[in-house]
């Protein structure tokens, strides 16, 4: 008897205890409107992977006299690059079918992980944003060498702004991410003022 009074009350304690230590989960309305949007941001990332793909091919063809910081695509090759080619033997359609490979199946398996992610988890606000911070970075390429290089002048400044605008948040979320994983809270709560730091 007293052994099953035992185990009760241990049944009891761990019901009691694992939503401390689990994420939170997301139902009714909250879940449809936490879906709409993920599914929202997500299409929006994918566009700008599928349309970054082919510009971003063309600006490496392309060589960047001014390697002044922010003036360069961080692959477009420069003169001295261009030379290194040229003593390795390797032409210019080399280097950029090569360099945009490593970058789009680097990006392939950051969207695969969180597809797989938000398949699993998408109950949990946690799955959702670990998933979202996922497909954020791998739309974006390494170092944000596919974030919005389809842009021209005639681009849309609706499609700028929000470009600009997930580029400026990536950070803060990784952080907000690093903070709150795998609980989906911030411990201790005052922690959230970190967030700020991947802003500087």
């Amino acid at each position: 008897m007293k052994q099953q009074l035992s185990a009760a009350h241990t049944s009891q304690d761990a019901v009691t205890t694992t939503p401390k230590n689990s994420s939170p989960l997301l139902q009714g309305r909250w879940l449809a409107i936490a879906l709409a949007i993920w599914i929202v941001l997500a299409l929006l990332l994918l566009a700008n992977f599928i349309a970054s793909i082919p510009a971003s091919y063309d600006q490496l063809h392309i060589i960047c006299t001014n390697s002044t910081f922010g003036h360069c695509n961080i692959w477009q090759p420069t003169p001295g690059n261009m030379q290194a080619l040229h003593r390795l033997g390797l032409s210019l359609d080399t280097y950029a079918v090569y360099t945009l490979t490593i970058d789009v199946i680097a990006s392939l398996v950051f969207l695969s992980v969180g597809a797989v992610i938000f398949w699993r988890k998408s109950d949990e606000w946690i799955g959702l944003f670990v998933s979202l911070v996922l497909v954020i970075f791998g739309s974006f390429g390494i170092s944000d060498s596919l974030a919005g290089t389809f842009i021209t002048g005639q681009t849309p400044a609706t499609v700028k702004l929000m470009v600009s605008l997930l580029l400026f948040l990536q950070w803060p979320a990784l952080g907000a991410l690093l903070l709150t994983f795998p609980t989906g809270r911030f411990v201790p709560r005052w922690s959230w003022v970190l967030v700020l730091l991947w802003l500087l």
